[in-house]
């Protein structure tokens, strides 16, 4: 299902805009829908930081949290994708990452293993984990 971002003072959906192809008239509402899903994710992390796990310790601590692009152009292709991690199960926390060269479904392998799942051996076309991150 297609969304509006609110805020954008136009009616188009916000996939629209990421199929800006160098059009240079969509790219500041492309660069707003992103902002408004940036500031979605800090607002998410932020509520994880101030609940409590079962433990006593935040939600926020004893997670692995990823975001990305969903594309690394307006073509949906999977090349020069930044990726942020948060949570207390990633070894650095709230940094971005180029995870050029490798597959992204790396990613999603790492946040397996960095909150204990050991029994998938692979996600997708995973080529391995990120150690830089566990």
């Amino acid at each position: 299902m297609e969304h509006l971002i609110p805020d954008l003072g136009s009616n188009l959906f916000e996939h629209q805009y990421s199929h800006y192809g160098g059009n240079a008239t969509l790219l500041p509402a492309f660069t707003k829908t992103v902002d408004w899903k940036i500031r979605r994710f800090a607002d998410l992390l932020r509520r994880m930081g101030s609940t409590a796990s079962p433990t006593g310790e935040s939600l926020l601590s004893r997670s692995a949290v990823v975001a990305f692009s969903e594309m690394g152009d307006s073509n949906h292709n999977a090349d020069n994708i930044a990726c942020i991690t948060a949570g207390g199960r990633f070894k650095r926390p709230g940094q971005s990452h180029d995870v050029g060269g490798v597959p992204l479904a790396n990613v999603w392998l790492t946040a397996l293993r960095a909150v204990g799942v050991s029994s998938v051996p692979s996600f997708g076309n995973s080529s391995g984990t990120i150690y830089e991150l566990l």
